[in-house]
């Protein structure tokens, strides 16, 4: 969810002025790097709430979790409707995690054999159950990766400054701050050919805020 906020946050304020917006967000346990980016958006004029029980006390948030109940009821609904995610004539039911009929919907897709359809959560208990998954789900990684911005940039960011002249990328592998990089996007154990040897630092173009690749330190 933090990547997803930060994702529609970015897009809402491309078209809206920050210093209009109050952002209300309900206090599911938001992440440090949500939190800086929060931060950021304060400083640059908006209105930023973080509250547990949000939608009891906000109209905006009442409002929204309405919505999207509505269009959640309506995917559910094609969802049941379509024959491809049908197990013996059983249908997926509401989706609740305490629907008997979900559960059994869930066992028999798994027996099946098939690939779980997009709309399973794969970090749901049950569903970590039927493939023999223990230990805590982990949590996407937010589009901001802290171990590879630079300590000076990271201290404007936080004071709601967002300048690429403190803009740089601190080299994991050994600590190098480099100004200028080249990116490229490989698949998973692809190499760069050139003269000179370089690092892959996974994950920089997400920090960049980008949707994913690495960068190449020459």
């Amino acid at each position: 969810m933090d990547v997803t906020y930060q994702q529609i946050l970015n897009m809402f304020f491309r078209k809206v002025e920050m210093s209009k917006c109050r952002i209300v967000v309900d206090d599911y346990g938001v992440s440090r790097m949500l939190r800086h980016f929060l931060n950021f958006l304060e400083k640059q004029g908006a209105e930023v709430v973080v509250t547990h029980e949000a939608d009891e006390r906000y109209l905006e948030v009442k409002a929204a979790s309405l919505i999207s109940k509505r269009i959640r009821e309506e995917v559910i609904k094609r969802i049941n409707e379509n024959p491809e995610f049908q197990v013996e004539g059983l249908t997926v039911g509401s989706g609740n995690a305490n629907d008997p009929q979900t559960l059994k919907w869930l066992e028999r897709w798994h027996a099946s054999g098939r690939e779980w359809p997009w709309f399973v959560k794969r970090s749901f208990r049950t569903v970590r159950e039927l493939e023999n998954r223990s230990g805590i789900p982990e949590k996407r990684t937010p589009p901001i990766d802290e171990r590879l911005l630079s300590k000076e940039f990271l201290e404007e960011f936080s004071k709601g400054c967002l300048s690429i002249k403190s803009s740089s990328v601190v080299c994991p592998y050994c600590g190098k701050l480099l100004k200028a990089v080249t990116f490229a996007i490989y698949k998973r154990g692809g190499r760069k050919s050139q003269e000179l040897s370089a690092s892959l630092v996974e994950g920089s173009l997400s920090t960049q805020g980008l949707p994913s690749g690495t960068i190449v330190d020459t």
